[in-house]
């Protein structure tokens, strides 16, 4: 069908496109979750029929004086060249296979945002480096202390963003440790 813009195109797919069906298994956390074949799969189709091109790219941008990589997701109206772009960096690591686990992840993830695809899993942790993601983060006094500590080595000063990590790391079970709520933090605020 013939649209004018990306937005109706993508009105018109958002109605047809459904949740990516969890088809894989994570064997460590006995976890079943969407890969980014599955969610591919989802919207792919569906986008196309609709003039909608998918494109996913890697840039470069210069963070404080640290070249940083950047998960560039794209989708565009064949058409009228209308587009819609999400960019996330990509957590830094010295371990190749660590990265590229996190530039999956992060892939993953931002078509099923871009598209409004539901998600199904919890395999996330893997990425983040956490170990569990039952609720150990507290709220207590000394877990508040440690997270602004945290906030102000990573240059979060407003108070109220503080709050809304704070609340999420509670919501998310965070583990509590100084590294896991630091790669928490580095997430929330990219």
């Amino acid at each position: 069908m013939a649209h004018d813009n990306i937005g109706t195109a993508l009105l018109a797919a958002q109605r047809r496109i459904g949740a990516a069906k969890a088809g894989s298994e994570n064997p460590f956390y006995k976890s079943k979750y969407a890969n980014l074949g599955d969610v591919m799969e989802a919207v792919k189709e569906i986008l196309n029929a609709e003039g909608i091109v998918v494109s996913q790219t890697l840039e470069v941008d210069e963070v404080g004086g640290v070249p940083r990589d950047i998960l560039c997701t794209e989708l565009l109206h064949a058409t009228s060249m209308s587009r819609v772009r999400s960019r996330s960096y990509i957590p830094i690591s010295p371990d190749i296979q660590k990265w590229g686990g996190a530039l999956s992840y992060m892939k993953r993830y931002q078509l099923q945002a871009i598209t409004f695809v539901p998600t199904e899993d919890d395999d996330g942790q893997t990425a983040k480096g956490i170990p569990s993601l039952k609720s150990k983060y507290t709220g207590s006094m000394k877990n508040r202390a440690q997270l602004a500590n945290l906030c102000k080595e990573a240059d979060i000063r407003d108070n109220e963003i503080v709050r809304q990590i704070h609340k999420a790391l509670i919501k998310d079970g965070i583990n509590d440790d100084d590294k896991s709520i630091a790669l928490y933090i580095e997430g929330f605020t990219v």
